[in-house]
Order: structure tokens, then sequence, then C-alpha cells
């Protein structure tokens, strides 16, 4: 159904050629380092599909430019907190006890997109160990992105995005998706000091070869305010914008937009 109201909205298919010089339009080039958050379905019919626009980011930003995409698994988590579908409370003990501990190699990604799981499966990639926010990355910087990702504070300085904060010229590219599903706008949750609400959280992960249910407490990141945080960005700041096919696409600088939000949140 997706597939062919892609096609009925489509005049004519996204090629490579097309989306390379749209992207290179939009302002990414040879050598970026990008956080791509794609929906293909946004952008219309795309030949080649998921394949082509990775290829295309590729060839844009080269061999000396990396790519990473959040490739999240929340579906390890405590089921007590589970909703949509919720499970009865008399299952939770024995879903602690048999789901499977995070595998960076192996776990699925979780509600993250068909570009994200695509990246994750590609040859080369590398991922971070996080059992529940990990991050993967392709390309030049991938192995020093993803080295270090402590357990808590999961979106803090020693994670893929506080790697992330101390390149330079890091930018995130939303392919038609919206402000709550950028994932950097979680590293200035982390460093403001007035953001302070916390939870506690519970995942399987392997620890000296060992299966483990463990629990820790972190801030509870909320990504439902990142659209306001957006919008008062974009009030501020010129943020360069294209239509990918029928998809809006905004290319931001990393570094600008986090610290405007941990001034956001420190206010």
């Amino acid at each position: 159904m997706i597939l062919n109201e892609m096609i009925k909205n489509t005049s004519e298919p996204q090629t490579i050629d097309t989306l390379v010089e749209s992207l290179k339009k939009l302002g990414l080039y040879q050598g970026d380092t990008v956080i791509v958050h794609a929906s293909l379905s946004k952008i219309g019919y795309v030949i080649g599909g998921i394949e082509t626009l990775f290829k295309a980011i590729l060839k844009v930003v080269g061999a000396l430019g990396t790519i990473i995409v959040p490739t999240q698994t929340m579906d390890n988590s405590d089921p007590k907190n589970w909703q949509n579908p919720a499970v009865p409370e008399s299952w939770h003990d024995k879903i602690r006890e048999l789901i499977p501990a995070y595998d960076k190699k192996t776990t699925p990604t979780r509600s993250m997109g068909k570009f994200a799981e695509y990246i994750r499966n590609y040859p080369g990639t590398e991922r971070s160990s996080h059992p529940q926010v990990s991050f993967a990355a392709f390309g030049f910087h991938a192995k020093k992105i993803v080295k270090t990702h402590v357990l808590t504070p999961k979106f803090g300085m020693q994670t893929p995005l506080g790697a992330l904060y101390n390149l330079d010229d890091v930018k995130i590219l939303m392919i038609g998706t919206d402000a709550t599903t950028n994932t950097s706008l979680h590293l200035a949750e982390a460093l403001s000091t007035k953001y302070k609400v916390k939870e506690t959280s519970g995942c399987a992960m392997n620890i000296d070869n060992k299966r483990q249910w463990v629990t820790y407490e972190d801030k509870a990141y909320d990504s439902d305010q990142f659209v306001e945080i957006e919008t008062e960005f974009l009030k501020k700041h010129k943020v360069n914008t294209i239509t990918l096919g029928l998809a809006e696409t905004k290319l931001y600088q990393f570094k600008k937009i986090v610290d405007f939000a941990v001034g956001y949140l420190d206010k």
C-alpha cells in the first residue's frame, strides 16, 4: 500500500544522480560527518530504494566522510513500562529473565526505520555497545565515534554523541522526519544542568560473557520537547532546507543546535 501511494504521488522517480545533486545543493560536502534520519516513503519513489539513498549520501561525503544512524533497541527494556501494546503483569518476571541480551552484531533495531536497519547490516559498519540506545557508523570516523558508549548517562559525552561533539563540522540530515527524531538533542538534555528529571531503566546485557538483567538510573529523556526547541532555534538561525523528492529535508550544524538546546533547557 505504501509503495502504491509512493508511485501515485511521484511525477518523476528519484535516481542516484538526482539525489546527489539535491544533497550537494543542500550543503552536504566531501568529507562531512553526518547523522542521518530518513523516511524513504516521504521522498516518493526512488529507483533502488534505500540502497540508492545510501549510495547517494556516500557518494557526496566520499571516502573521508562518515554516515551515522541511531540503532536503538528499546524493546530490550523493563516490560512494566511497555505500552502499545502492554503485556500482562504476570509475564514481567519471565520477560526479564529470558529476553535476549543485546548483541551489537545481531540485535535488530526497533522503530528506527529501514534506512537505519540497512546501515546496521551494511558490511564494514561499526556499532556502539549500549544495550538500548546504540549508534551505527560507516566511514572514516566510524570506529572513533562508536568506541565508547557508557551505560549511563546514555546520551552524555562518553557516547557516540559526545564523540561527534568533539569532531569538527558534524551535520544532521533530516529527510522527511520531524524534530522528535533528532536524537542529537538528547545530548543537550544530558549536558543541561537544569534538566534533572530522573528515571530507572532495566535491560538485558552481556557482562563478562554472561547474560545479566541490569538496572540503572539516568535522566528521563523526552523527545517531545524537541519540537519546541527546533521552533525556537529556527527563529534565530538559518537552516539549509530543500525538498528532496516530496520530502522536506533540513541540514543542521550539530554543535550549533546542541549548544542552543542546552541553553534553552537551562533557562
